[in-house]
């Protein structure tokens, strides 16, 4: 959200005041709701709603901010918020955003619908509600990450330094990785056993709407169950979550693309990596130092992502999952057809890994008139390493990461790996032992 929406949003005399839908040529969402090509609010999910006069004079006039802002909306013609409790029962109410807000002073759960899927929302100062939330949720250990209307109010709970602030306080909006501030202001159910919180600041309407003068922090963490993909539909997410919330904050504006938030920890020098390249990241190209014939790689197992190319420039998706379940493995089906789709592109030839039952070594050996390359999985780090540092030359690859199939059937890890993009030697390796119950030893 932009400075001029955000000050548009908490101003009495403007026509969108409070409006959770606000935005102009300079905010608001877009792959996530891009279902065709060229961009044009016709191949959007906002084609549903008819501009009223006065968004359309707006939208209309080349020197006016929203000038073809494809979500352009105002509380007369766009989209709308409602209330609904855990059976999906609608609300009775004047002001949903304002009794949500009640709600979870109450200790209450809610599932907010937000860009690209729907957010669990809590109040991380009771112990009973984040523990309650984790028992729902299924999610043991792994830290809730936590949501903050500006970096004031971060740093109330967090170390930050300037580098991070930068991070928090970007464009892209994502959650970023921060130490914890001690004495802990929050319960250990939060973040147990970790030195480090995940935080995030608003970067919706409605974030800011539910923050502002209610709460200094929210819990603000993917809706789902632990192992599934984020719910994005209104359809399916009260079936899916009706068991996990006790309200569902949702809206008529559908999400075509499911999109997850971005992680990004700081590192020294000022430097940053990327955890999770998801929202607002995605899928904006990283540029390799040459051209390339264009192609579809099916990425891993774990954290799966996919990329296509046109000549240099390599469109990451956003986060996907893990490929173990089938629920995950057609959020990865579709995410393929809709990337080829906005993107035009025809790849000339597929990319998978080498282990035979892989979800996407299937999908790849599904596909009719297409080449095939299966690629052993700590080559294809050594080559990722090698592209990103614009290395050309033979190498010396040390890959230790966990294991990967290798090309005499067994499980690979360790590696020291002599070769180039194409080609490798492997030169030495950790000694091979027996692994009783395989992955489930793991």
């Amino acid at each position: 959200m932009c400075e001029d929406c955000l000050r548009e949003l908490f101003t009495p005399e403007d026509r969108r005041y409070r409006y959770p839908f606000i935005n102009c040529t300079n905010c608001g969402p877009r792959y996530s709701i891009i279902e065709d090509i060229p961009y044009d609010r016709k191949n959007t999910t906002m084609k549903y709603f008819n501009m009223c006069s006065e968004c359309r004079s707006e939208y209309h006039a080349i020197s006016d901010r929203r000038f073809h802002a494809q979500p352009v909306a105002c509380w007369n013609c766009g989209p709308m918020v409602e209330l609904l409790d855990k059976e999906g029962n609608r609300v009775s109410t004047n002001d949903p955003i304002i009794d949500a807000v009640k709600f979870l002073k109450e200790g209450k759960i809610i599932a907010v619908k937000g860009l690209g899927g729907f957010h669990l929302v809590a109040d991380p100062t009771n112990d009973l509600v984040v523990k309650e939330l984790r028992k729902r949720k299924k999610r043991k250990e792994k830290p809730f990450a936590l949501l903050s209307e500006n970096i004031e109010a971060v740093k109330k709970y967090a170390v930050v330094n300037n580098n991070e602030e930068k991070l928090l306080d970007s464009k892209q909006k994502p959650i970023v990785i921060l130490k914890k501030r001690l004495p802990e202001i929050f319960p250990d159910s939060v973040a147990p056993f970790n030195n480090n919180y995940g935080v995030m600041l608003a970067y919706t309407p409605i974030q800011y709407l539910l923050l502002r003068d209610n709460f200094n922090v929210l819990i603000c963490t993917s809706g789902n169950i632990a192992d599934l993909p984020i719910e994005y539909e209104n359809e399916s997410v009260i079936r899916r979550l009706g068991s996990v919330v006790d309200y569902f904050l949702i809206h008529n504006r559908d999400i075509r693309t499911r999109v997850d938030d971005s992680i990004i920890r700081s590192e020294e020098k000022n430097e940053s990596s990327i955890i999770r390249r998801s929202r607002s990241y995605s899928p904006s190209p990283i540029t390799l130092f040459q051209d390339f014939p264009s192609g579809l790689a099916l990425g891993a197992e774990l954290k799966n992502t996919i990329c296509l190319n046109r000549n240099n420039k390599f469109f990451l998706s956003q986060h996907i999952g893990d490929l173990k379940n089938l629920e995950i493995y057609e959020s990865f089906k579709e995410n393929i057809v809709h990337l080829e789709k906005i993107l035009e592109v025809t790849p000339e030839y597929i990319t998978c890994d080498l282990h035979p039952s892989f979800y996407s070594t299937r999908y790849a050996n599904e596909q009719k008139d297409v080449l095939v390359f299966q690629v052993q999985h700590h080559h294809a780090h050594m080559a990722s390493c090698m592209a990103e540092n614009k290395i050309t030359s033979e190498v010396i690859g040390i890959t230790f990461d966990g294991v990967g199939y290798g090309e005499d059937g067994n499980l690979w890890g360790g590696e020291f790996l002599v070769g180039d993009y194409s080609k490798y030697d492997r030169m030495a390796h950790f000694k091979y032992f027996p692994l009783l119950g395989g992955d489930k030893a793991v």
